[in-house]
């Protein structure tokens, strides 16, 4: 029977750190973890959920992918008004500076 060993956040990070230094493979044998628990880290730490917690509370608040993609549509159609605004302004700019250009040539 296996005994399951637990890790700190801050061991965790590390390791994948680690990991990314010197390899996946490399680390965790000099670490005596099973690849696939390596592995595991570094997925949860690229996707923001591997995080130090400070008083039972993680630092890092990760995104789940339909939040994310809520937030970058929103930015998009944010952006979007934008330059629909920027549009309409040098529309308006141009249509002054020909109307003034008419009035300096007479």
């Amino acid at each position: 029977m296996r005994i399951k060993k637990e890790y700190d956040s801050e061991f965790k990070i590390n390791a994948v750190k680690l990991s990314e230094d010197i390899g996946s493979s490399k680390a965790a044998k000099e670490l005596g973890l099973p690849i696939t628990t390596l592995y595991g880290w570094r997925n949860k730490y690229k996707n923001g959920l591997l995080g130090i917690e400070t008083g039972g509370r993680k630092t890092k608040k990760a995104m789940n992918l339909a939040e994310e993609n809520i937030e970058l549509k929103k930015q998009l159609r944010q952006r979007e008004t934008e330059l629909r605004e920027k549009d309409r302004t040098i529309d308006i700019l141009k249509e002054a500076s020909i109307f003034f250009a008419k009035g300096q040539k007479k």
